[in-house]
């Protein structure tokens, strides 16, 4: 799947990521689906959520459940969404 999963991430059970960058200590809830984003470190993704094509979220951020984060989105450090 071309991607690039950083040190102490979780991934949540049924999950998709695609070519896509995440950094170190990230976590990534169940049946989340992330297409060629980059995600950065200490971030929380919950379950379900949605991360389409060249988006970029900084570090600590937190995506709740059940969100789109759409196409080129930039989402600066610590955003909540």
């Amino acid at each position: 799947n071309d991607s690039v999963i950083g040190d102490r991430c979780v991934i949540g059970a049924g999950s998709v990521i695609t070519r896509s960058i995440i950094w170190s200590d990230t976590r990534i809830g169940a049946n989340a689906f992330i297409d060629k984003a980059v995600i950065g470190s200490w971030c929380n993704l919950e379950a379900d959520v949605r991360v389409e094509e060249g988006a970029i979220i900084a570090n600590r951020s937190l995506i709740r459940r059940g969100r789109l984060v759409p196409p080129q989105a930039r989402l600066a450090p610590n955003s909540i969404q």
